[in-house]
């Protein structure tokens, strides 16, 4: 057992297959049970809760563990001193992106630890009295979906007479758009009894959608306290992943909470906190943090005006419906669930939501027509490298024996009208088309889709979803020489302030309705294709 809590505890030290085989070792043989984490002491806890979010589907559990055994035994490893070093080391690392031991010496060595059951009270009561004796204030909360009440904002405008500003960062609502909602569903690949009462949906897909409404409810809620108050308030959203990591910070107190949460488990079972008062260090985290906030590949700033904020709600519950899609969940398994929704997310609006989501999932159905996937699947965020060598810096693959390029193309529709441009360099001259282009080497679909909506419109994208993905138009000859193309489709009803289309590219810009388009004959072979396959081209109105 030591040589393994050693081991364990130093995970970063062994690879994979030590670890597993180290674990499996010394737990798999044991019936995990009240009784086995009572025993279990500092290290051996440590230990066993670094493992358990890997290897828990090779172990047995008995029917009496519920959440208050994995509080249990967090509050054991929290008295392991390498335990706080890897846990909140990989929080940092998540967050700052590069970090050394000399920092996590510094962070520690200006910190007051608090317990995983101290947790529970102790550092909401001390930051609200620091908030009491401060003045000019500005607030930084890192958050998940919820941490920001009702209540928090009760005690924050209490006091907004001493607040300046307030910052509040949360995962995104955009399903699809932004990954950092989907990269909570590893809370989800935990044992049964690790994942919360009355918090989770059992069913992980539901559970995402889930999410989604809660964060939209603390959307409307941060709304409805930024018109009442003279303080001014940021709401920022992670784009690529939740850092893991929470914070709340007083600057001007120089007053800084840390609770890192780097393991898989739901962080309100074992979170533990760091409190720091040193001037010196509070402002250089700080000054990360605003570094952190005007990292558009990382966060994305929502502006809190009734427009904006009613555009990614609208936007948010059409990318839930094209989640149910893509992860073929049936109507019947969100109404199953939907009064555990009502009942965690005590808010009036759920019904009305979950209407809008069934009703957008059956229109995209209607509108995306039935289509059969022909390619390769890659992921709309894998970067693509050629598997054939040709003298374009663009992606070449082999499909069915034919050297094939990868296009990506966005639908952007405004007031029931669709964007198309007409084409200037050959072979398309005078053609309409959607946006649309070529892969190049080492990009993902994603990164080409907004370098070409830049190139083409000087526009940076930034909400837009997936309509279709890894299907083959095989007649499609482009100015490269070659007629095999893998798509991708995106779809967007970003507003646009202002189009400067590329003059070498584009000859005109227009916004055309469903009836106006199926009007025209002049498409490109991939638009017309794709366009169609969409519903935005019908025969039967073309007739």
């Amino acid at each position: 057992m030591n040589n393994y809590k050693e081991q364990m505890i130093n995970s970063s030290k062994i690879n994979e297959k030590r670890q597993k085989e180290l674990f499996m070792r010394t737990f798999s043989k044991k019936e995990i049970n009240t009784a086995f984490i009572e025993q279990l002491s500092t290290e051996s806890a440590a230990a066993f809760i670094i493992g358990l979010q890997y290897y828990h589907k090779d172990l047995t559990f008995s029917d009496d563990l519920s959440n208050k055994h994995l509080a249990i035994l967090a509050e054991k490893a929290f008295g392991s001193e390498e335990y706080i070093r890897l846990v909140t080391n990989k929080s940092l690392l998540s967050f700052l992106g590069d970090i050394n031991e000399e920092y996590y010496k510094e962070l520690i060595s200006h910190s007051k630890k608090i317990s995983v059951t101290d947790c529970k009270t102790s550092p909401d009561e001390t930051f609200y009295k620091k908030l009491t004796k401060t003045n000019n204030e500005e607030i930084f909360v890192f958050s998940t979906t919820s941490q920001i009440s009702e209540l928090s904002l009760k005690l924050i405008k209490a006091n907004e007479n001493k607040i300046n500003e307030l910052n509040i960062f949360m995962v995104s609502p955009l399903i699809l758009s932004h990954k950092s909602l989907l990269d909570l569903s590893k809370e989800h690949d935990v044992p049964d009894f690790a994942i919360p009462n009355m918090q989770f949906i059992k069913n992980e897909r539901v559970d995402s959608i889930r999410r989604v409404l809660r964060i939209l409810k603390s959307i409307n809620i941060i709304k409805n306290y930024s018109k009442e108050t003279n303080v001014k308030v940021n709401l920022y959203f992670y784009v690529q992943n939740y850092p893991n990591l929470k914070i709340r910070a007083l600057e001007s107190r120089d007053f800084l909470q840390l609770f890192p949460s780097s393991l898989t488990f739901a962080n309100n079972l074992y979170r533990f906190g760091l409190e720091i008062t040193n001037k010196d260090f509070i402002e250089d985290f700080i000054r990360k943090v605003k570094v952190y906030s005007k990292d558009s590949n990382k966060i994305y700033k929502l502006e809190l005006n009734e427009f904006e904020v009613s555009k990614i709600v609208n936007q948010s519950l059409k990318e839930c419906a094209l989640y149910m899609i893509k992860q073929d969940v049936e109507p019947k398994s969100i109404y199953e669930n939907i009064s555990d929704m009502k009942l965690i997310l005590d808010d009036n609006n759920v019904d009305l939501y979950i209407e809008k989501i069934v009703t957008a999932r059956k229109r995209l159905l209607d509108f995306m027509g039935k289509f059969d996937t022909q390619g390769p699947t890659y992921d709309i965020t894998t970067k693509i490298n050629s598997t054939v060598n040709e003298s374009k810096n663009h992606v070449n693959l082999i499909i069915g024996n034919e050297i094939t390029h990868v296009s990506v193309g966005i639908v952007f529709k405004q007031d029931d009208k669709y964007l198309l441009i007409k084409k200037k360099k050959e072979p398309y001259t005078n053609k309409l088309s959607i946006i649309a282009g070529h892969l190049e080497e080492g990009e993902s679909p994603v990164d080409a889709i907004r370098r070409e909506v830049k190139e083409e419109l000087n526009h940076n994208l930034k909400n837009f979803s997936t309509l279709l993905e890894n299907f083959l138009i095989t007649d499609d000859y482009c100015r490269h020489g070659r007629s095999n193309h893998l798509w991708y489709l995106f779809y967007s009803e970003e507003d646009f302030q202002a189009i400067t289309p590329c003059k070498d590219e584009i000859l005109e810009v227009c916004w055309m309705n469903k009836e106006q388009i199926n009007k025209i004959n002049n498409f490109t072979v991939a638009s017309k294709t794709v366009l169609t396959k969409v519903g935005l081209i019908n025969d039967e109105l073309r007739n």
